[in-house]
């Protein structure tokens, strides 16, 4: 294998040609016997001169006349010069798919990371952050019994006891809307009210939670069970360069 437009030689150091590409058949038709200074044409002569010149250790020879580079190998044993020849014009396409290469495995090392973080704290992360979600459901359903694990003793135990002390808050703030609504006898505009003071501190506790995954420096995000996903942070917004609203309800 060899880049495209490039080739590769090998020669002895007394000018006997062993292997070229456009040579071969006339190689074998010469019983291997081929002079590169007599049978060879210019360019392939030239090629001879410049390595046999070079010292013993130079890797890489300059052809300024027909623009070229030249890779020098020498081959142990029948001490044969194997020799890459490929254009200068080539160098700009090789550095491109160098970085290219580099930049791709770059970004799987960052994947395979990213992979592993994730399914450490799989069960730390996501799926606290699920229980969450439908507590803050079953809140907006109306159902203030619910309770969530406080005994971690990090950021997400904290925000669970905050919770838990917000659930017990509406639900006495709707007891006491109840109540004033008997007293005052107009149980539907206060019910209209309980419901807007429920829905703003629902709004309230889903943009502390936001505000907490977007603080996140790792990728966070939540699927529900049809594959959709129903909650991520900005991490994964800056990685798929895509909005929130862009990504959610999305399946892959």
């Amino acid at each position: 294998n060899h880049l495209e437009g490039a080739f590769n030689l090998i020669f002895r150091a007394d000018g006997r040609l062993i292997a070229h590409p456009d040579y071969m058949e006339v190689i074998q038709k010469n019983g291997g016997l081929f002079d590169m200074r007599r049978d060879g044409d210019a360019h392939l002569r030239h090629l001879f001169e410049l390595v046999i010149q070079q010292p013993p250790a130079t890797a890489v020879v300059a052809n300024p006349t027909d623009n070229e580079l030249l890779a020098v190998t020498r081959i142990k044993g029948p001490d044969w010069y194997l020799v890459t020849v490929y254009p200068t014009s080539l160098l700009t396409g090789i550095a491109v798919k160098t970085t290219r290469f580099i930049l791709i495995l770059g970004m799987l090392s960052l994947l395979l990371e990213v992979a592993i973080l994730f399914f450490v704290l799989r069960k730390q992360v996501a799926q606290p952050l699920t229980q969450f979600l439908e507590a803050t459901q079953q809140i907006a359903a109306g159902n203030f019994e619910i309770q969530l694990d406080t005994t971690r003793p990090d950021e997400i135990g904290w925000l669970a006891h905050s919770f838990n002390a917000m659930s017990h808050t509406l639900e006495r703030e709707a007891t006491k809307r109840t109540k004033e609504l008997a007293a005052q006898n107009n149980l539907l505009e206060q019910t209209l009210k309980t419901s807007q003071s429920t829905e703003q501190a629902l709004r309230e506790n889903q943009a502390l939670l936001q505000g907490l995954l977007d603080y996140a420096p790792f990728l966070i995000f939540v699927k529900n069970t049809q594959g959709q996903l129903i909650l991520c942070n900005r991490q994964l917004e800056l990685f798929f360069h895509r909005r929130k609203e862009q990504l959610l309800g999305k399946t892959d």
